[in-house]
């Protein structure tokens, strides 16, 4: 059995990993603690053996998912020729991770689970915003983005924009792709910030993955 197989440390993992990548898919509110023990082939016994309840569960598989997030940016940063390529991986990393992504994780979130909530709020500001902003700040001392932009503002709109992206009082999943939602609001960021130079290197970074 699994629980065999696993010390405690790699088993609290291994139900992390997969509870978020059913939350990621079904939302939070539709997944059971029946739901994850089926899914990871152990007994909910093992899952209160490291979680006290779901809200427990919830909260620390955001945690899991934003950390994991944020390793992905810390990548494409070391990885990225300029802070153009930067953008456009990290948009590419995004736009796959969308896909399979249920539109209402946010509002099960905001509206079920406060503190889960409070966490993506802890993290977004400590991970998400403080990584656009840094991005924002080389990109205007090497040319690309215009010199006059507010980092510090742009970063917190462009959050806006990701998360207005998912709210389905905006943009009702059985109307929208939520991918192409997405994609359309990066570009219209992207196109706000963006020197000539940097422009054309969007456009060609852009034409190479299409290619």
């Amino acid at each position: 059995m699994l629980e065999q197989r696993l010390d405690k440390p790699q088993m609290r993992e291994q139900i992390l990993e997969k509870t978020a990548e059913m939350f990621e898919r079904y939302g939070v509110r539709s997944v059971t603690m029946d739901d994850i023990a089926n899914k990871i082939a152990i007994s909910k016994k093992t899952i209160y053996q490291h979680f006290k309840d779901k809200k427990e569960i919830v909260k620390e598989s955001v945690r899991f998912m934003m950390d994991k997030d944020h390793c992905k940016i810390l990548f494409c940063q070391k990885e990225a020729k300029d802070e153009i390529h930067e953008l456009v991986m990290i948009s590419q990393m995004f736009r796959e991770q969308v896909k399979n992504m249920n539109p209402s994780l946010l509002f099960d979130l905001k509206k079920y689970h406060s503190e889960g909530w409070n966490v993506y709020l802890e993290m977004k500001e400590k991970c998400y915003n403080a990584s656009i902003k840094e991005s924002l700040e080389r990109g205007k001392k090497s040319g690309l983005f215009r010199k006059e932009i507010d980092a510090d503002v742009i970063a917190r709109v462009r959050m806006v924009q990701v998360e207005s992206g998912f709210d389905p009082d905006i943009f009702p999943s059985n109307e929208y792709d939520i991918t192409e939602v997405q994609m359309q609001l990066f570009h219209h960021f992207l196109y706000g910030i963006v020197t000539k130079e940097g422009l054309e290197l969007f456009e060609k970074y852009t034409q190479e993955l299409d290619s």
